[in-house]
């Protein structure tokens, strides 16, 4: 027998005019519609905030990719996952000596130092996702930082 899920139409009160728009962008995208895209987004965001970033990662392989920022990141073995702070500040050496590419998320205010390069920061920055600020040095491009950015209020140099 097929069993249908059950839907229903819902109204969502104060959702961004700009966070739909990408979303409606990103469904065309995917193929899919915009119920399917924020059904798994509400899916991916709830096992986020439970603090499970192996539920994420399987999550967000079985359900397909959400945004271009998940569609680029949060792959199961490749990359980690550091989220949830007020304020870090990531040197050259906190990149290297980790080895991998990193998402980082959830974080009020996120600053490289000034011996973070180009080159360092393409190979271990993955994507930066609903932080408020990114403090960047003036030897860093805003545009190659911000290609990595979702959700981002605003990137500052210094």
């Amino acid at each position: 027998m097929n069993e249908r899920k059950k839907t229903k139409t819902i109204s969502i009160r104060g959702l961004d005019n700009e966070i739909y728009r990408q979303l409606t962008i990103a469904a065309k995208e995917m193929g899919k519609t915009i119920g399917e895209v924020t059904n798994e987004a509400i899916k991916l965001y709830l096992t986020l905030i439970k603090g499970s970033e192996s539920i994420a990662r399987k999550l967000s392989t079985t359900i397909g990719t959400i945004t271009k920022a998940f569609k680029e990141g949060l792959k199961e073995t490749e990359i980690d996952i550091v989220r949830g702070l007020d304020e870090l500040t990531i040197s050259r050496k906190d990149l290297v000596s980790y080895g991998k590419p990193i998402a980082f998320m959830f974080i009020g205010k996120l600053k490289f130092d000034e011996d973070v390069d180009t080159n360092i920061f393409m190979k271990y920055v993955d994507s930066i996702i609903s932080c408020n600020e990114v403090c960047i040095p003036k030897t860093l491009s805003k545009i190659i930082v911000g290609r990595r950015c979702r959700f981002v209020k605003k990137i500052t140099v210094y």
